[in-house]
């Protein structure tokens, strides 16, 4: 009987073209796995938004409890009276809830959705991913956020006026499964209504009208690329729902919305 005379590390050791396959079906099996961890991770970020939302949309109607059912709202701004100190004062301390997983703040630009694309270097995240702040001596009240409220789900500003019939009184006036309140958005508040005219690019949205575009400019404060192609919206009812920006223009954001032709979201 013959037996093997090389050594036992000879027998047992990989060659180098053994180890050579094995490094290349590790990187195959990471390059598969990679996006979907990417694309989980991303989700996972999105569900977060969405809990942050509804936590915001409960102490909106805990102030609504305890305020006869009237939405936080001030004819004077301040650092005390404007609804997003109210409710970080005295219902959601917690500064964490009110920025969007996806959201950073820059300290050079406070107000997003006042970008346009009209410069050939865009800022670093898109304004889709850029937080709002603000002083703390100004109405905002030194908080930094992410989130926008739908300004027709306050009293009338001032009687109203022209638009006096377009405002929610209460949480439950209308259809409160439809009505939006609170949305990811790029500044503090917005008036959308049926002839707002989408933004250049939705990972921008916008806050100006760009040459030859009608004046309506609120929707596209919320017609921003931050979850893909949809934003997060609690509604009146309490719902949270992840709803595509192609869809943002049929949601009944005021008290008499009418439905507009299918705009194009870009």
């Amino acid at each position: 009987m013959k037996h093997d005379t090389r050594p036992l590390r000879s027998i047992l050791a990989f060659t180098l073209i053994e180890l050579l396959v094995v490094v290349a079906i590790i990187a195959i099996l990471a390059a598969m796995l990679l996006p979907a961890l990417a694309s989980a991770k991303d989700k996972s970020k999105t569900i977060k938004s969405a809990n942050n939302i509804r936590q915001l949309g409960v102490s909106f109607a805990l102030y609504a409890g305890d305020f006869e059912k009237v939405m936080p709202y001030a004819t004077t701004l301040n650092n005390q009276n404007f609804w997003i100190p109210l409710i970080r004062t005295n219902y959601l301390r917690d500064g964490l809830v009110w920025m969007c997983p996806k959201t950073t703040r820059n300290n050079t630009y406070n107000f997003p959705a006042d970008w346009e694309q009209i410069s050939p270097t865009p800022p670093n995240p898109y304004p889709a991913f850029l937080a709002w702040f603000g002083a703390a001596g100004g109405f905002i009240g030194g908080i930094t956020g992410s989130y926008t409220l739908n300004g027709w789900a306050q009293p009338a500003q001032n009687g109203g006026g022209a638009n006096s019939a377009k405002y929610f009184q209460r949480l439950e006036d209308g259809r409160p499964d439809s009505q939006p309140l609170l949305m990811d958005g790029g500044w503090v508040d917005a008036w959308p209504d049926p002839t707002d005219t989408p933004p250049i690019d939705a990972r921008f949205g916008g806050n100006r009208p760009f040459p030859g575009a009608p004046n309506g400019i609120s929707m596209r404060r919320v017609c921003i690329a931050r979850h893909g192609r949809a934003i997060n919206i609690h509604f009146m009812d309490g719902h949270v729902a992840l709803t595509k920006l192609d869809n943002l223009w049929f949601q009944n954001w005021h008290a008499v919305w009418t439905n507009p032709p299918q705009p194009n979201v870009k």
